[in-house]
């Protein structure tokens, strides 16, 4: 049987069986639902890598150059002196107190205060950084004239390193009489840590 025969054949059958009918209609809609399902995660894996892609194109372009992070280190660096610059350093507690306490009445003495107390509270912790710690300073005085003006103005020019909480200035009703200058100032500690010694 040749091919032309056997096709007229399976013609004839189609047309006049309606179970093959049916049966080749059945495999096509089969056929049809794997060629759906095929495309569907065919779709959705394309969809995946294009999403992979977007998101290493985000990542790429929120990368900075090189001189962007050196300029950024060079700011952190900056922060870091002026930061220092502002804190007192040593290796206790107390011989920094005495330091700062000495700096305090060597800049009263220069403006011309008299009857001086300088008294300092405890050191304590600033909770937020390691060693470091803040101390208040309570300075008393007493003034003639201008006097009060010149300290708070020395003083003012040794911020960040002594910072000024509150003060009050008592003035005299008699002409030539001493006022009295109260000033609370804090100064922040940084405990340096000595090698080989455990904090």
């Amino acid at each position: 049987m040749n091919d032309s025969a056997l096709f007229n054949k399976l013609r004839a059958e189609l047309e006049t069986n309606p179970r093959i009918r049916f049966g080749l209609f059945g495999i096509g809609v089969i056929f049809a639902l794997i060629l759906i399902m095929n495309l569907q995660d065919y779709s959705q894996t394309r969809q995946d890598f294009l999403l992979g892609q977007t998101f290493d194109l985000d990542d790429a372009r929120s990368i900075e150059s090189e001189e962007y992070w050196r300029a950024e280190l060079e700011e952190l660096k900056k922060i870091d002196q002026d930061l220092r610059k502002s804190l007192w350093t040593g290796s206790s507690e107390n011989r920094v107190k005495i330091s700062a306490q000495s700096r305090l009445l060597e800049m009263s003495n220069n403006a011309g205060l008299s009857k001086l107390d300088v008294k300092a509270s405890d050191f304590q912790e600033v909770t937020s950084l390691n060693n470091h710690y803040r101390l208040q300073l309570l300075l008393r005085g007493s003034y003639k004239e201008g006097g009060f003006a010149d300290f708070l103005k020395e003083l003012e020019s040794h911020r960040p390193r002594f910072v000024v909480d509150s003060v009050d200035v008592l003035t005299s009703p008699k002409i030539g009489k001493l006022g009295r200058i109260e000033v609370m100032a804090s100064i922040y500690f940084l405990k340096e840590i000595q090698p080989g010694v455990r904090p």
